[in-house]
């Protein structure tokens, strides 16, 4: 396929990109075509030539701000420096480029993992000796992000009821615990009196006690009676609890059985909380949000499927206190010059998102003293990909700019 991108000259603002059929890309000024022959589009690139390419040829066009080109040309010629990233990153905060400035800002911190300029653009906090992005470590100590600031579940929940309803969740918390003490106890006439309670639940406010009490259990019968509890409640309420459970839980099977639990008219909102889990810190949850939406989702996905294709992911490694470490061309971690390989399928492991956790590089023969190091990969995500190209009917592989350009056509109606 070839890409012609179309841009405007110096003095005007927007830009214009064209996507033939046949490979490469092109950049200049959209001309008016001639009246006699509206076959062609006629191009004025930026070294001044005129170029003629039939529209036949065309698969999409795009208009996009032309300081994009600028962008481009100056990333090409960038040194590949601490400096030279920093430049670039710095021009592109000063043109309101934030993705673009973001990708220069990692890079900086590849080339010096303890630039603290670039880990405070990136709103990554120092946090038991490593840098950590603020959100994941916010995740990780149970706060969602309400209204412009980090606060519990909780916390969020109760701001958004009534005190009639918080007292309705606290009764039902105090018969679910009952019921669900006498479910898993030995006398088998509470048990059967119990599930019995537990089937004829109808009521929202009952949502929070089940969650609660019994998405965390070790029993997989009580988390899947959960779920057929959740399934019967009707409206949206119980939308938020079945998207949490069809991602987190530990079976595959009950992830599955939580998902299938959402029906069509709860499809609306189960989108808006998959969607939400793109961005998540864990590759494994993006995965998993990615893989139901392709039950609940809808091409108004595409531009946020489009951001998580590929998704950067950190992981603490245990490695020889005096050993610098990087990655090789090859993807290998590297101490100092020489490459430590992780075995094939660890790595494997690690790449698709097995090891959350992360790994533990052995350090080498005679050494006694490590530390615990951050390191990233970027995660192809084989499940956005394929729901992408699936409500598109299009693939441009894992290839995010041309995605973006594609949908910014498409957006526009070109």
């Amino acid at each position: 396929m070839t890409v012609v991108t179309v841009l405007c000259c110096s003095g005007v603002t927007q830009a214009d990109l064209i996507r033939l059929s046949n490979g490469g890309e092109l950049r200049g000024e959209l001309q008016e075509s001639p009246a006699r022959d509206a076959s062609q589009l006629v191009i004025r690139t930026l070294t001044g030539a005129v170029v003629s390419v039939s529209r036949d040829q065309v698969e999409f066009t795009a208009r996009r701000p032309s300081r994009v080109e600028d962008y481009e040309t100056r990333a090409r010629n960038a040194p590949d420096t601490v400096d030279g990233q920093w430049e670039l990153a710095e021009w592109c905060r000063l043109n309101r480029l934030g993705r673009e400035r973001a990708v220069h800002l990692e890079r900086i911190i590849q080339l010096d993992p303890e630039h603290r300029a670039a880990h405070r653009g990136l709103d990554h906090v120092f946090e038991d000796g490593a840098w950590l992005p603020r959100e994941e470590l916010m995740q990780r100590k149970g706060y969602v992000r309400y209204k412009g600031r980090y606060i519990s579940r909780e916390e969020r929940d109760l701001h958004a009821k009534s005190d009639a309803q918080r007292q309705r969740e606290r009764e039902w918390y105090r018969r679910i615990r009952l019921w669900h003490k006498r479910l898993t106890g030995r006398d088998a006439g509470r048990r059967s009196e119990a599930l019995a309670e537990f089937r004829q639940i109808r009521d929202p406010a009952a949502i929070d006690g089940l969650t609660r009490i019994m998405s965390g259990d070790s029993s997989d019968e009580v988390r899947r009676l959960m779920i057929d509890v959740l399934d019967r409640i009707p409206g949206n309420e119980p939308v938020a609890a079945l998207v949490r459970q069809s991602i987190y839980d530990s079976s595959r099977e009950l992830r599955s059985d939580a998902l299938h639990a959402i029906d069509e008219q709860q499809f609306s909102p189960a989108v808006d909380l998959y969607v939400r889990e793109l961005g998540h810190s864990l590759n494994p949850v993006v995965r998993r949000a990615a893989k139901s939406l392709a039950t609940v989702g809808d091409r108004r996905v595409v531009p946020q499927l489009i951001e998580a294709l590929v998704t950067r992911h950190r992981y603490r490694v245990r490695v020889a206190d005096t050993a610098s470490i990087g990655f090789g061309t090859d993807g290998s971690f590297r101490f100092g010059p020489q490459p430590v390989r992780i075995p094939a399928e660890i790595d494997l492991m690690l790449r698709t998102g097995q090891l959350p956790d992360g790994v533990i590089v052995l350090t080498p023969p005679g050494t006694t003293r490590t530390k615990l190091v951050t390191v990233s990969y970027d995660h192809r995500n084989k499940e956005v990909l394929s729901l992408l190209r699936a409500l598109t009917e299009e693939d441009f592989g894992y290839d995010e700019r041309t995605w973006r350009m594609w949908y910014r056509a498409e957006k526009h109606g070109a």
